[in-house]
């Protein structure tokens, strides 16, 4: 049974829809990299998460809106049970019922992974980066210092970072 409410623009019908079509999947469908499962309803920040999640190979098991007991996680990897939330200021307003709501799902072994808006959108670094890079006006030194450097303010970043690299190998 659902306990969650109408959240991101899916209603209860939907949500139900939603982890029966996860649910119906063997384990082996999961490791696809075929997420388009579901109809997807995206925030603009979701959408842009989940673009970048989509470009990167160690984000490939990434799935939207997956159900983690009674929560729907906005992308979940199932395989390394990483969660990634996106708090954008629409629906993240109760922090208190977020947190709590992060408790529950770490209790059940995963790791959540929170992102505000202006780190969701600011791509523009990574994309100077890639073309410093490609360009050759930068070595591949260069080019891991500076992504270390703006992993902070820039998704692509974080998950071309070492950190976000040795987090997926340390659940492997």
């Amino acid at each position: 049974m659902v306990t969650t409410g109408n959240l991101d623009g899916y209603s209860w019908k939907e949500r139900e829809i939603i982890r029966n079509t996860y649910n119906s999947l063997d384990e082996s469908c999961l490791g696809r990299n075929d997420p388009y499962i579901i109809d997807l309803k995206f925030s603009p920040i979701e959408y842009s998460m989940w673009y970048s999640l989509r470009i990167h190979s160690k984000t490939r098991y990434f799935r939207p809106e997956f159900p983690i007991g009674k929560y729907f996680a906005d992308f979940a990897d199932p395989i390394h049970k990483i969660v990634i939330e996106c708090d954008g200021k629409e629906f993240h307003k109760d922090f208190k019922k977020d947190k709590i709501r992060q408790f529950e799902i770490e209790k059940m072994g995963w790791i959540v992974l929170r992102f505000n808006a202006r780190q969701i959108l600011s791509n523009i670094h990574d994309g100077k980066l890639l073309d410093m890079y490609q360009s050759d006006e930068i070595d591949e030194d260069q080019y891991n210092h500076l992504v270390l450097m703006n992993k902070d303010n820039c998704i692509d970043c974080y998950f071309r970072s070492r950190d976000f690299k040795e987090l997926i190998k340390s659940r492997e």
